[in-house]
């Protein structure tokens, strides 16, 4: 019965993971693309402190997600922020490998 809460529990966690991910992904898809609205945007204060707040609250559990799907997240956090962005694109597109190979042929 432990091991049956445990696992709900999990699963719970890896469901609310993926839901606050889908909510950054929106948002982030809303932000101008890069150029001079969006070096306005970053030149304020509070937009920069916003992201990092954002931030901090999406990479725990970005790192959850990763190493569900067995993905080292080792030296992740010593990563700035452009090398992190390029690991997600590298880790999702294993991901999808992964995935594809594991479908059958069509």
């Amino acid at each position: 019965m432990r091991e049956f809460l445990s696992l709900c529990i999990f699963f719970l966690t890896i469901q609310e993971a993926l839901k606050r991910v889908a909510e950054a992904s929106r948002a982030f898809q809303s932000l101008p693309p890069a150029g001079p609205l969006w070096d306005l945007q970053k030149s304020y204060p509070e937009f920069r402190r916003a992201m990092k707040n954002c931030r901090t609250r999406i990479e725990p559990l970005l790192k959850i997600l990763l190493e569900h799907e067995m993905v080292s997240t080792r030296d992740y956090g010593k990563r700035l922020v452009e090398e992190k962005l390029e690991f997600l694109i590298e880790a999702n597109d294993d991901i999808l490998e992964r995935v594809v190979r594991g479908l059958p042929a069509s």
